[in-house]
C-alpha cells in the first residue's frame, strides 16, 4: 500500500483532476508493451481491485510501454470528455510501472472512491507463535517440596559458567597428532658373541592409535675368543638403525605399543690379544627383522616411563675370523633384548 498511495499523492500534486463526469462508466484501455510485460486483461483487472464499486465517469486511456537504457518507461494518455492528460513514468520492472500506470489512471478519474477503497481493505492478523505446552510437574511430596519436569537441555542459564564436573564429563578432544622421543638402555643376548649392554634412541610421530619410529641402537662390543691358548680374540659390537611401525593399545596414563620392523646396520670387529702381531679391525653389513611389544605408563601429562622386550631375526649374518686361527665367528640366527627407558612427548589424558 505504500506504493499506492504515493502514486496517489503524486497523481493529486502534479495535475488537477480531469473535466467534469461524462456519460457512462469504464475506462476503454489500449495497451502495448513489450513482451514479458503484464497484458491489458491483467492491467484492467487491476483498475477493478483499485475501484471495486467502478469507475464515476468513463474515459479513454492509451498506454505505450518501451524499453530504454535504464529499464521501462510508459506514455500514458488519458482522455475524459474534452479533458486530457499526458504522464510519463519510468521504472526498472515492467510490472511495477504497469501496476503505476493503473493507479494513476485510478486516480486520475476517481480519487475518493481509490482512497475508500484503501481503507476499507482489511488487513491479515499478524499470524502468533505457537506456544509449547507447559512441563507437568509430579505430586507434591510430603515435605511439602514440589519437584518439576527437567529442562529439556543441559546448557546453563546465561552468564552461569559450567562447573567442572560438566567439564570433565565433555572434555576436549585429543589432538589429531602425536610426537615423542625415546630415551633407553637395555641387555641383549644370543645375537652377538656374549650378553652385553646397549642404548637406544628412538624418535616418533603419529597419532594415539598409531606411531612411526625412527630407532638407533648401540650395542657395546664382546669378547669372542679365537685361540685361548695364545691370547687371540676380538671384540665384535653392534651399531643399528631402522624404522618400527607400532599400533598402540590402552588409553589414559596406560599405553601398549606393538611394534614391528627392519634393522640394518654394521658389525664392527676388532682383533685383541697379545698374540697378534698386527692387530686389525673390519666391518661388514647386518640387517634383521625385529618384533617389539611393550608398555608404557605416564608419570604426568608429558613423560612416561617405558619397558619393551625386543625379538630380533637376522636376514643377514656376517663372520668373523682372525688370521692365522681356524675359528670363524659367525652372527646368532636371531637375539633377544630386554630395555627400558623414559619418554617425552606431546601432551596428553593423565588422571
Amino acid at each position: 500500500m505504500p506504493l499506492l498511495g504515493a502514486i496517489a499523492a503524486m497523481t493529486l500534486l502534479v495535475g488537477p483532476l480531469l473535466g467534469e463526469p461524462a456519460a457512462g462508466e469504464g475506462v476503454a484501455l489500449r495497451w502495448s508493451a513489450p513482451a514479458g510485460c503484464p497484458e491489458r486483461a491483467q492491467v484492467e483487472g487491476w483498475l477493478s481491485e483499485l475501484v471495486p464499486g467502478g469507475l464515476s465517469r468513463s474515459a479513454r486511456a492509451e498506454v505505450l510501454i518501451h524499453v530504454d537504457a535504464r529499464g521501462f518507461e510508459s506514455t500514458l494518455v488519458l482522455e475524459a470528455g474534452s479533458a486530457s492528460q499526458t504522464r510519463r513514468l519510468a521504472a526498472e520492472d515492467c510490472e511495477l510501472l504497469a501496476r503505476a500506470n493503473a493507479v494513476v489512471i485510478a486516480v486520475a478519474l476517481d480519487p475518493l472512491a481509490v482512497a475508500a477503497a484503501t481503507i476499507e481493505r482489511p488487513v491479515a492478523p499478524t499470524p502468533q507463535e505457537p506456544r509449547l505446552p507447559e512441563p507437568p510437574t509430579l505430586p507434591a511430596s510430603n515435605d511439602g517440596l514440589r519437584a518439576t519436569a527437567p529442562p529439556l537441555d543441559d546448557a546453563s542459564p546465561a552468564g552461569t559458567p559450567r562447573s567442572d564436573a560438566s567439564e570433565r564429563a565433555h572434555p576436549s578432544p585429543a589432538p589429531s597428532l602425536h610426537y615423542g622421543l625415546r630415551l633407553g638402555a637395555g641387555v641383549e643376548g644370543l645375537l652377538l658373541p656374549s650378553a652385553g649392554v646397549g642404548v637406544v634412541l628412538a624418535p616418533w610421530l603419529g597419532t594415539a592409535r598409531l606411531q612411526v619410529r625412527v630407532e638407533g641402537q648401540y650395542w657395546a662390543g664382546r669378547r669372542v675368543s679365537f685361540d685361548p691358548e695364545r691370547d687371540v680374540a676380538g671384540v665384535v659390537r653392534l651399531v643399528s638403525g631402522g624404522v618400527r611401525l607400532c599400533p598402540v593399545l590402552g588409553r589414559g596414563s596406560l599405553r601398549i605399543p606393538l611394534c614391528a620392523g627392519v634393522d640394518a646396520g654394521a658389525l664392527l670387529g676388532r682383533g685383541t690379544g697379545d698374540a697378534l702381531t698386527r692387530p686389525g679391525s673390519a666391518a661388514a653389513p647386518w640387517a634383521g627383522v625385529v618384533l617389539q611389544p611393550g608398555v608404557e605408563v605416564a608419570v604426568s601429562r608429558r613423560v612416561s616411563l617405558w619397558m619393551a622386550v625386543e625379538g630380533v631375526i637376522s636376514l643377514y649374518r656376517p663372520s668373523f675370523s682372525v688370521e692365522g686361527t681356524d675359528r670363524v665367528w659367525t652372527t646368532g640366527a636371531g637375539g633377544l633384548r630386554g630395555l627400558l627407558g623414559v619418554q617425552i612427548h606431546r601432551a596428553r589424558e593423565f588422571p
